[in-house]
């Protein structure tokens, strides 16, 4: 288990080499594990992005886990499977890219378990990926909404 704390770290990366420019899609999937207490709000932000530590929050590039206070602790516990899917544009040569993680409540009891990250080059558009909005504003031509994964 990795323990979660209250500064955005890199829980674990992965490499990608492009040949030249195109895309990469990047999709990480964790287990988020809350050992909640009553009265204490735990809230765990979850962010792919090629800054280790980065956990800036706009909501189309991340995820939240949240347990209100009022629910019961004690022999309860929390596990909630996250998946992240995101295409990013990427030029030739390396990029790394980070599975990033806090726990903005701060309370030292939540920790995040089996983390994958898997990233896949693709050269070009084969067609279109669709996010929160069906809006083609951000594709610059190239099919894919990179506006969602700034």
């Amino acid at each position: 288990m990795l323990t979660l704390t209250s500064a955005g770290q890199s829980f674990l990366s992965v490499s990608l080499s492009a040949p030249a420019g195109g895309f990469a899609l990047v999709m990480a999937d964790v287990d988020v594990f809350i050992n909640h207490a009553t009265g204490t709000f735990d809230n765990v932000i979850l962010k792919v992005s090629t800054s280790a530590g980065d956990v800036s929050t706009p909501a189309t590039t991340t995820a939240i886990v949240r347990v209100p206070s009022e629910y019961p602790a004690g022999a309860v516990y929390f596990v909630v499977p996250v998946h992240f899917s995101y295409i990013f544009p990427v030029a030739a040569g390396s990029t790394t890219f980070h599975l990033n993680a806090y726990e903005s409540s701060a309370t030292g009891n939540d920790r995040l378990l089996n983390p994958r990250i898997l990233a896949v080059y693709l050269p070009s558009s084969y067609g279109t990926v669709a996010g929160p909005t069906s809006s083609a504003a951000g594709t610059g031509g190239s099919g894919f909404d990179t506006s969602l994964n700034k």
